[in-house]
């Protein structure tokens, strides 16, 4: 499986508070998740979803540019 750059493009919207279920489980309970609605560019398809992403994590894109996905 080949992984591709994925650029951030644009931020449609921050949500900061995720209220899926599964962020109760143990493994999850410590980590701030937020709803991200954004904008990618994968070699000229673009496409934006919401998706969820730690706090970290979704600094990380913003820092770089971009995702490996």
């Amino acid at each position: 499986m080949n992984l591709l750059e994925n650029y951030l493009v644009e931020v449609v919207k921050i949500e900061p508070q995720c209220t899926e279920d599964w962020t109760k489980e143990n493994w999850a309970k410590d980590k701030e998740w937020n709803y991200i609605t954004a904008t990618f560019n994968c070699y000229g398809n673009k496409t934006t979803h919401r998706r969820v992403y730690t706090k970290t994590e979704w600094q990380s894109i913003i820092d770089k540019g971009y995702y490996m996905g």
